[in-house]
């Protein structure tokens, strides 16, 4: 009896199509509304550079003046300025066996299978790319006035500082006028038990799936999220997203999906490549990096982003707490 291998029920252009789709259902970033796809962040990832420059028309201000009316005076003309933002490229692949496959491939519908595992990979590698992204933006010099650091270092001897309503409320002050943009949170599962214990979150049903929220806000859990050891526990960084925060766009390698038999080894392989831009908004890729794409250590160094925009057009906040 002959065994079906991955080659065998591939089509690329369908798998790709496929389990591209099933990497937006599965991203709950995606699905919050925090990263947002559109065509012109498409455009910009097909570009084939490690970079692309952004630059943009400052926001004018500063009072009105009086008209002249005597003849004489004259209105001081003010400057427009500009600055620029920059974005990376992330340039990824993956390859599976068959060995890795193998669950997959003894169900009723095989290619069903490999795209939801494929699918639900990339969206825990994309979210697991944001968070990296968004340590290193904190570490920003630049993104200091974006950070709430409400915790103690010894929890032994002062207790701890938890994320409560009144603290958020704070977190969310950092955005200033703009803090109705705040529509997510993200939080360390710690920090969700911790809401929970005060009767703080709601929990609703959407597509027979439990959905959180904590203060009308999208609670995201991922225990990803930064903790630190402190004396007698831990401190944990909890991050505060407008909507659309990272602007996200996916490039077309010139092999997306491809498909091998090694015969004498009665192995398959499938290799897996991805283009993509996810950009936090305002803070721009401040480093050349060496390679082809940025990696995780760059993306996670502080050194490696400056704020670009002014400070609360950032669809970005942070606050530190002890739980």
């Amino acid at each position: 009896m002959s065994v079906t291998a991955v080659a065998d029920i591939i089509v690329p252009e369908l798998f790709n199509r496929y389990s591209q789709e099933r990497t937006a259902q599965a991203w709950e970033l995606v699905q919050s509304g925090i990263v947002v796809r559109s065509p012109e962040w498409d455009q910009k990832a097909k570009d084939g550079s490690k970079s692309v420059q952004m630059p943009f028309i400052q926001d004018i201000a500063g009072p009105s003046q009086a008209t002249p009316g005597n003849g004489t005076d004259e209105l001081t003309v003010n400057n427009i300025t500009s600055a620029q933002d920059t974005c990376a490229i992330h340039y990824r692949s993956n390859a599976w066996g068959d060995n890795d496959l193998a669950a997959a491939m003894a169900k009723a519908d095989p290619l069903g299978a490999i795209q939801i595992l494929v699918g639900d990979y990339w969206a825990r590698e994309y979210q697991r790319l944001l968070l990296l992204s968004l340590k290193g933006v904190f570490g920003a010099a630049s993104m200091a006035a974006k950070i709430l650091e409400y915790f103690n270092a010894d929890v032994g001897a002062d207790g701890a500082k938890e994320l409560d309503d009144e603290v958020t409320i704070d977190a969310i002050g950092l955005m200033g006028d703009a803090s109705e943009r705040v529509t997510a949170i993200g939080v360390h599962s710690a920090v969700r038990n911790g809401l929970w214990k005060k009767g703080l979150i709601e929990v609703t049903q959407e597509n027979g799936e439990n959905r959180q929220w904590f203060m009308g806000r999208r609670l995201i859990v991922d225990d990803s999220m930064p903790k630190v050891a402190v004396t007698g526990g831990y401190k944990y960084t909890s991050y505060l997203f407008g909507q659309g925060a990272f602007a996200y766009g996916e490039g077309v390698p010139r092999n997306p999906v491809e498909v091998d038999r090694v015969i004498l080894k009665r192995n398959s392989v499938l290799v897996n490549d991805k283009i993509i831009i996810l950009h936090p908004r305002g803070v721009k890729w401040a480093i050349e990096h060496g390679g082809n794409t940025p990696t995780d250590e760059q993306m996670e160094a502080g050194g490696s982003w400056a704020r670009a925009y002014e400070a609360k057009n950032v669809r970005l906040a942070a606050v530190v707490t002890n739980g």
